[in-house]
């Protein structure tokens, strides 16, 4: 299927025959012209098809780079691990390694966040508004 591609610039359309040839002549012209615009088509989803394939073939590469071998090795061999692994990838996969230091848990009733202690009241509305 793989024709080789000229580097040929298009010609330019030729108006004398278009102007001066019958309605049969244009008719078999513009197939002839469809018919082209259809083989390039289908080289062009060949194209992208190789494209996507090679891509897909270098990111799983990337991704076994990446990836501790003997671990994937491991949760392949046992089918259980294979889902908490996949679970863990994509919770902790785009965090930094600093992101995932755990956060000290704060004392019940107590909150990071110091909203609580702002007074606040409702007027007629139903709307919040802060006190003086």
């Amino acid at each position: 299927m793989r024709r080789q591609i000229s580097k040929k610039k298009s010609l330019a359309l030729p108006l004398n025959f278009l102007l001066g040839c019958s309605e049969k002549s244009l008719a078999d012209f513009e197939l002839a012209r469809l018919a082209e615009v259809a083989d390039l088509r289908k080289e062009v989803l060949f194209i992208l098809d190789r494209l996507m394939d090679q891509m897909s073939q270098a990111a799983l590469t990337a991704w076994f780079r990446k990836t501790d071998r003997e671990t994937l090795k491991h949760a392949l061999e046992n089918p259980d691990d294979v889902i908490a692994l996949a679970k863990e990838q994509m919770r902790d996969g785009q965090r930094s390694e600093e992101e995932l230091i755990p956060l000290t848990a704060l004392p019940p009733g107590r909150s990071s966040c110091r909203c609580s202690e702002i007074p606040r009241t409702s007027n007629r509305k139903g709307t919040m508004r802060r006190l003086p």
